[in-house]
């Protein structure tokens, strides 16, 4: 049975043609609907009609909807990328200091080149600040301070508009430990994301580390293997693994 034609804007009513153009666009990748524009008068008015809100509901930040072109919108995608914000500072002792978050939840990770593997994190906006190792064990840190006040001690980017500085240019420091690469997960379950590897400066073969998505991020251990899962899962501002059993310990 055919769908039923539903209102357009202007009151009238839309084919079952036109109906079936309009869905099939939520389930295309920004350069599939560029292309998909292309073919006619009817799908470039439904792209263009849906750009804007499908780039809401992909995770992307009303800020960044309103600024983005179609090739910014492309990379940030496929890297899973669209959720996060980036900014780089050197600290007192002249260490680089990466900070990326997550503009919706919050979730925040915090990458220092004095590094051996580990990594600190946030969960989500005014969590408990934690401690990723490379033996795949995560606790939480002896440090009072929250990520944010080390990283920005005069709150600077707390105010910072959500979207506004995307993850466009990976980090090329030949000296650093962290490794980048975007991952495009064509034929698994992982949506795509942006993998960072670790290995000393110098040395050639490197960890896969962390893996960057839309939602939240995964995180794995040195004795990781193709085919494992992941140590470390925080999904839409809430860890999903490993699982918090203090909850329960509390509640007794």
């Amino acid at each position: 049975m055919p769908p039923v034609p539903s209102p357009g804007r202007n009151g009238t009513l839309l084919g079952a043609n036109e109906w079936f153009l309009a869905e099939l666009v939520s389930f295309l990748w920004t350069g599939e609907l560029v292309s998909f524009a292309g073919c006619c008068a009817v799908a470039r008015r439904i792209s263009r009609t849906s750009w804007r809100k499908l780039l809401h509901q992909r995770g992307f930040a009303p800020y960044a909807v309103a600024r983005l072109s179609f090739k910014e919108v492309q990379v940030l995608e496929l890297r899973g990328g669209q959720g996060w914000d980036a900014w780089q500072r050197k600290s007192h002792f002249g260490e680089h200091m990466l900070m990326l978050r997550h503009w919706h939840y919050g979730t925040t990770v915090l990458l220092t080149g004095g590094s051996n593997g580990w990594f600190d994190f946030q969960t989500f906006s005014g969590g408990c600040r934690n401690v990723f190792y490379s033996s795949g064990i995560s606790e939480d840190s002896d440090m009072a301070d929250g990520i944010m006040r080390e990283f920005d001690p005069r709150g600077v980017l707390s105010v910072a508009q959500p979207g506004s500085c995307p993850v466009f240019r990976l980090p090329a420091d030949p000296l650093s430990c962290w490794r980048w690469h975007a991952e495009i997960e064509m034929h698994t379950k992982e949506p795509p994301g942006l993998a960072i590897y670790y290995a000393p400066p110098g040395v050639q073969r490197s960890q896969r580390r962390l893996v960057l998505c839309a939602s939240g991020l995964r995180a794995f251990g040195d004795a990781w293997r193709v085919g494992d899962g992941p140590d470390l899962v925080i999904h839409k501002g809430c860890q999903i693994l490993p699982k918090i059993t203090w909850l329960a310990k509390t509640a007794q």
